[in-house]
This record gives C-alpha cells, sequence and structure tokens, in this order.
C-alpha cells in the first residue's frame, strides 16, 4: 500500500537530507554564513554557530517528527496509526511555526 504513493516519503526524505547537509555545511565552515570578523577585537575571531544553525535544527527535527509515524506507530484501540500522527504532527507544526514574524 505504501508503495503505490511513495511522494511523501521521498519528499521528506530529500528535505531532511537538505537539512542536514546544509547544517553539515554549517558546522565545518562556519565563516560562511557571513559572519564577519573585526581584526582589532581577537576575541570575536573564534568561529561561532549563526542562528541559522539552530533553525536548521528545529526544521530537521520537526521534519523527522513527520517522517518518523510514517513508519513507527503505536497501535491503540482504535485500530489505525491516527493518534501517533497527531501528536508527532502537531508537535511538528509547533516546531516549523517557531520563530513568530516580528514587526
Amino acid at each position: 500500500m505504501r508503495l503505490d504513493a511513495p511522494w511523501t516519503y521521498l519528499v521528506l526524505a530529500v528535505l531532511l537530507a537538505a537539512v542536514a547537509g546544509t547544517a553539515w555545511t554549517l558546522l565545518r565552515y562556519p565563516g560562511t554564513a557571513g559572519e564577519r570578523r573585526h581584526p582589532r577585537m581577537p576575541w570575536a575571531a573564534a568561529p561561532r554557530r549563526p542562528p541559522i544553525f539552530f533553525a536548521l535544527c528545529l526544521v530537521f527535527v520537526a521534519l523527522a517528527l513527520t517522517f518518523v509515524p510514517e513508519f513507527l506507530y503505536l497501535r491503540d484501540l482504535f485500530g489505525s496509526r491516527m493518534n501517533t500522527v497527531f501528536k508527532f504532527y502537531y508537535q511538528a507544526w509547533v516546531l516549523l511555526a517557531w520563530p513568530p514574524p516580528l514587526g
């Protein structure tokens, strides 16, 4: 049944890979995120993770929470996976909605 429409799994897997690759690039090359280093302040020359890394971590966890119930779920008294999907998807939407827009 899952092989009839594999697009959900494929899209989620591609998005997870893209977010993980971007986060890995930011970890490996911290200066690529546009941060500037001031030559007269040596304490500011230490590489730091930009705030975009935190946002990527939130997006990765949200996508993983969406991906996991497609394969692992608890069988409840209703006989379906909808209870697990609701609980995981609700948390994923909260993570994807953070932070609220400013201004």
